[in-house]
C-alpha cells in the first residue's frame, strides 16, 4: 500500500522531538522516498502535477537501510480530498487522529529494528511512527514549507512560477498580520502547562506552531529559523506585581529576539524569557 506523508519539515533528524531515536532502520518490504517542495506545494483543480513540483535530493531507501529519524509537522487538514492523492493513503500530522508531529519511528523501548541484521531477520516497527504503518510498501515523505490552493494562471517559465509564489507569500503575510497574531494567541491559550510549541521566525514575522499554515508564510520570506517555546504559568503568584507566567524560548537568533518579544507581547500577558 502506498502512503503519502505530507507536512512541514526537513530531511534532517529533529533532535527536539521525543520520543524516538535519532536514527532508525527501514524494515524489509518498505521503500522510503524522500521529497521536498521548497517553493511550496500547489494543490487544487488544474494545479501542476504534484510529482513535477517535488525534488528528490536523495535516492530511495529500501529495507535494512539506516536513515535519520525524520519529522513532519502539520500544515492543516484541508487537502485530503485532492484528486492528486487518489490511489494513495494520505497521512497528515495532526489530522485524522494522527499525532503532530509525525516521526518515522517513535520507539523508546528497543522494540524496533536498529540494524540491517535485524531488518534482514524480518523485524518490523511495532511503534506508531510512519514505519509502523500497516502494509507500507512505499512511503512518500514530502517535506514542504507550505501548501497553497492553486489559482488558475499561466506561467511563462519556472522563474515566473517562483516569483508568483514569493509574491503570494508576501501578500498573505501582509494582509493577514492580525490573523497571524490571533492564531498565535489561540495557540498559546490552548497550550497546556510545560507543553513545548514549535515555532518559526523570519526577518519580519514570528508564528507559533499550532497556528497551522501561518508559520509557512513566515518561513517563505527568506532566511528563517525554527525555535521552541514553553508555557509556564506562575502558580505561586500572590499579587499583581508578580508575573502571571513565563514564555520560555530556545534557539531564537539574537537578531530576531526583539521581533519575537514584540509579537508575544501582543498575544500573551506572560513574560518572555530567552534561553
Amino acid at each position: 500500500m502506498p502512503y503519502i506523508l505530507l507536512g512541514r519539515g526537513s530531511l534532517e533528524a529533529d533532535t527536539r522531538c521525543t520520543p524516538g531515536p535519532e536514527e532508525t532502520v527501514i524494515p524489509r518490504g518498505t521503500t522510503l522516498h524522500c521529497l521536498t517542495a521548497e517553493q511550496g506545494l500547489f494543490l487544487g483543480l488544474d494545479a501542476p502535477d504534484i510529482w513535477d513540483q517535488l525534488a528528490a535530493p536523495w535516492p530511495s531507501f529500501g529495507g535494512g537501510i539506516r536513515v535519520p529519524n525524520l519529522t513532519l509537522y502539520g500544515l492543516g487538514d484541508v487537502w485530503e480530498g485532492d484528486a492528486q492523492f487518489d490511489g494513495y493513503t494520505l497521512v497528515e500530522p495532526g489530522s485524522g487522529g494522527r499525532p503532530d508531529p509525525v516521526l518515522l519511528c517513535t520507539d523508546t523501548l528497543g522494540a524496533c529494528p536498529t540494524t540491517q541484521e535485524e531488518a534482514d531477520a524480518g523485524a518490523t516497527h511495532p511503534c506508531d511512527g510512519a514505519l509502523g504503518l500497516p502494509h507500507a510498501d512505499d512511503l512518500y515523505w514530502i517535506a514542504a514549507f507550505a501548501v497553497f490552493t492553486w489559482v488558475e494562471r499561466t506561467f511563462a517559465s519556472e522563474g515566473s512560477l517562483q516569483a508568483f509564489a514569493e509574491d503570494t507569500l508576501r501578500g498573505l503575510l501582509q494582509a493577514d498580520r492580525q490573523a497571524l497574531t490571533a492564531a498565535n494567541r489561540d495557540a498559546l491559550r490552548a497550550a497546556g502547562r510545560g507543553r513545548v510549541l514549535h515555532c518559526v521566525v523570519s526577518a519580519s514575522a514570528f508564528a507559533v506552531g499550532a497556528a497551522h499554515d501561518h508559520p509557512a508564510f513566515a518561513a517563505g520570506l527568506g532566511d528563517h529559523a525554527y525555535c521552541s517555546l514553553s508555557v509556564v504559568p506562575n502558580d505561586s503568584r500572590r499579587d499583581r506585581g508578580s508575573p502571571e507566567g513565563w514564555l520560555l524560548l530556545e534557539d531564537v537568533p539574537p537578531n530576531r529576539r526583539r521581533l519575537v518579544a514584540a509579537e508575544l507581547a501582543r498575544c500573551s500577558p506572560y513574560q518572555v524569557r530567552f534561553r
